[in-house]
């Protein structure tokens, strides 16, 4: 239910828009009846604890059913990296690679953490642990994968084989996305790769896999 149907719900209930905002006010929120028109008209988007407070008075007058809050001590979480932790001091936000682990990040490259349901989990086919989410920059992948674009990959992928989408961290801490395939034949000891962008005014280039650490293989986004 949105906030204009909370109010709607409540005049229907023979509230005037004054006694509504009286109730919120006795709530602690500073708010007046033409604040109530206008949310009501959807023409202001209220601040959280007037939002809270509207939604407190909805299950206080039985218009909507509370709902327990989840327990937030069993939730699994998976972290969202700085990808400009490492930028200007050369050292990657990476503490270690192994196979138990997959990829562990310096802290201080965690600037946050995502909930997400499990049944959205299910579709990534990835443990929480194993993923990691940061925000993708610039247009090189456009239009598979936008600016601003939360993107999550699978840590435990390192390897790019089978070809794929990567996420990959270069030599100056930077991490970001782009297709990777192997180019070298089997036999030789050295791996080149061509990195290559979906955006066609970004001409694909080849390198050797030591140029880049590859950190996980791509499973998804959410776009901004």
């Amino acid at each position: 239910m949105t906030l204009a149907e909370i109010i709607k719900a409540l005049e229907e209930r023979d509230l005037s828009q004054e006694q509504i905002a009286k109730m919120l006010v006795d709530r602690g929120v500073k708010v007046s009846q033409s604040t109530v028109s206008r949310i009501k008209s959807g023409a202001v988007t209220p601040r959280q604890n007037l939002a809270v407070a509207l939604y407190e008075l909805a299950v206080e007058q039985g218009i909507i059913e509370k709902r327990p809050l989840p327990d937030y001590n069993n939730l699994t979480f998976i972290e969202e990296i700085d990808v400009y932790h490492g930028l200007g001091g050369g050292a990657l936000p990476i503490v270690s690679q192994n196979a138990a682990n997959a990829t562990v990040f310096d802290a201080r490259a965690v600037r946050g953490v995502w909930f997400i349901p499990d049944y959205v989990l299910a579709r990534f086919n990835v443990r929480p642990e194993d993923m990691k989410a940061f925000v993708f920059q610039g247009d090189a992948m456009a239009p598979t994968i936008q600016n601003g674009d939360y993107v999550f990959i699978d840590t435990r992928h390192r390897v790019p084989s089978p070809p794929g989408i990567y996420a990959l961290a270069d030599n100056f801490g930077g991490i970001t996305i782009r297709r990777v395939e192997v180019i070298s034949p089997p036999n030789e000891k050295t791996i080149r790769i061509r990195v290559i962008c979906d955006n066609p005014i970004h001409p694909p280039q080849e390198y050797y896999l030591t140029d880049y650490k590859v950190i996980g293989r791509y499973v998804g986004r959410f776009t901004a």
